[in-house]
Formats: structure tokens, sequence, C-alpha cells
């Protein structure tokens, strides 16, 4: 698979394209080679690319700042996008503060994000209060 990324590297086409790319990515060079495609495609907006890519920026321990400024330029982040965030930074309320601040309401998959990274971090209390949110919201 590594001979995707050779020197004379050809960006792909297509949104199928970049996913198998960024599922070839062994390295976080890879990873770089696959941004700069996304960016040349104009592919910045496709929510599934961005999800997969903030995923695999963390698996590399890239910096948060990072994939945060990725997900920054995305206009109008869905619910979807804002839960690879939150997943992949495990600080759910850092994130779901900034989900609220920017007007998007919460679905079920955040409500559970967000429990899942109060529990990773030992924080029961805030979990607890929040689970308490999530039932009175219907989350």
């Amino acid at each position: 698979m590594n001979s995707i990324f050779r020197h004379s590297f050809s960006p792909p086409r297509s949104t199928a394209a970049i996913i198998t790319l960024l599922k070839a990515c062994k390295t976080i060079h890879h990873l770089y080679q696959v941004h700069a495609s996304i960016i040349q495609r104009g592919l910045e907006q496709d929510h599934l690319i961005i999800s997969r890519f903030i995923f695999l920026s963390a698996s590399f321990a890239a910096t948060a700042s990072y994939y945060t400024s990725v997900f920054d330029r995305v206009l109008g982040p869905s619910p979807f996008l804002w839960n690879s965030l939150i997943e992949a930074y495990n600080k759910g309320s850092y994130f779901f503060d900034a989900l609220s601040a920017h007007g998007s309401l919460p679905d079920r998959y955040t409500y559970s994000s967000v429990i899942k990274a109060y529990s990773s971090m030992c924080r029961s209390c805030e979990g607890k209060l929040f689970h308490g949110s999530a039932l009175r919201c219907g989350g």
C-alpha cells in the first residue's frame, strides 16, 4: 500500500480515492500528503473525509491544533463532524461547549461521546450531570 505514496504522488480525483488513501496512511507524512490532496481537490467541506482525517490525525498523535484547524475550516459542521472531533480530542466538555456556542444541537451520538470522554478522564461527577442533561433533553 505504501506504493501509493511514492514521490510521484498523484492527487486522487474522488472522495472514494481520498478515503482509500486515508486508509493506506502509515505515517504522519502520508497524512500530510493526503491533506494536501484534500485541499487541492476542494474536499475540505466533505464531512466524511474530514471525520476520517480527524480520527487518523489523532491516531498519529498529530497536535490537536492541527486537526482542530482542519475542522475549523468546515462551514457549518454537522453533529456528526463535531462527534468526530469530540472523540478524537477526548475533551468532551470543551467541544460540547463549542458545539453549543455555534448554535448546533447535540444528537444522541454527541451525548455518548461526551459521557465517554468524561469517563476516560475520571470525571464521573461531570459525567453524571451531563447524563442527566441528556435524559432531560431526550438525547
